[in-house]
């Protein structure tokens, strides 16, 4: 999993619930053992194990804070975690024991039983209407290929100042690297098999704004993205045509930016209380 927020950010998968939430009900809901220890000087930051991975019974979570705990457990992003508490202060290291046969679903819902639990978390989960990035397809239409397809599309000059991550043959991914080029940072992503709101899901934001799927197109693609998190309209194109996000989508991707509202989720913690936290 990585590192930065130690979450995927911008997913609309969570469903409106009351006011007040607690504890999730299900028979893969909770862990069956979890030790949590506030972290120390040897303490490693990152997250192993777990469902879909290649030890199923067993979850770490090393130098986590609460706020990484809620973006991993309902799935949402910085931004839409409101709270007056400061949530990312204290830091603590989790070890706990899967059941088997869990889904990475039912992980979400043991971490949100972990945090109502052994956090006293309780959280208010609703949607508003905010302005969003929605990606649609441009005029010009589409230019990625299917997954499988032996033509290459939306893949930019290749240059040594842009090389884009090499992904695992015939396994679905999504991998970005931050360059440098003309003293711009640059980020090269390589998809395989990712659809659109895949691709949504892991630019998270624009101009401040979430990126969300407005295509409605669930084909898997293999693609490659460069683009600069700084404007480059003055800059020679050669070695490579450096754009900001939107002008990238399009001349390489054929997908566009539109500013629309859309319903987006938001967490609200009314109270937590971790001081009884530690084994």
């Amino acid at each position: 999993m990585p590192v930065t927020h130690l979450c995927r950010v911008a997913a609309l998968l969570i469903a409106l619930v009351s006011p007040a939430v607690t504890q999730v009900g299900g028979p893969q809901s909770r862990f069956e053992v979890v030790s949590i220890k506030v972290s120390g000087p040897k303490s490693v930051r990152g997250s192993e194990g777990g469902p879909g991975s290649k030890d199923p019974g067993r979850f770490t979570y090393g130098r986590c804070e609460i706020l990484s705990l809620i973006l991993n457990a309902y799935q949402v992003d910085t931004f839409q975690v409101q709270s007056r508490i400061a949530l990312d202060r204290d830091a603590f290291d989790i070890v706990a024991k899967v059941p088997e046969g869990a889904t990475k679903e039912d992980l979400r819902a043991m971490l949100r039983n972990l945090l109502a639990d052994r956090f006293n978390l309780k959280v208010r989960v609703e949607q508003r209407d905010s302005d969003s990035a929605v990606i649609v397809v441009a005029p010009t239409g589409l230019k990625m290929a299917s997954s499988g397809a032996k033509e290459t599309l939306g893949t930019p000059k290749q240059t040594s100042a842009c090389e884009f991550p090499v992904l695992p043959a015939g396994k679905p991914g999504f991998s970005s690297r931050l360059t440098t080029v003309h003293d711009l940072p640059v980020t090269c992503s390589a998809a395989q098999q990712q659809s659109v709101a895949d691709l949504s899901r892991n630019l998270r934001q624009y101009n401040g704004m979430p990126v969300v799927d407005g295509t409605g197109i669930k084909d898997k693609f293999d693609f490659t993205l460069a683009y600069s998190t700084e404007l480059a309209a003055s800059i020679d194109a050669d070695p490579i045509d450096v754009r900001d996000l939107a002008h990238a989508l399009t001349q390489q991707l054929g997908l566009q930016i539109v500013k629309r509202k859309t319903p987006i989720t938001f967490v609200v913690v009314d109270s937590v209380d971790p001081s009884t936290t530690e084994n």
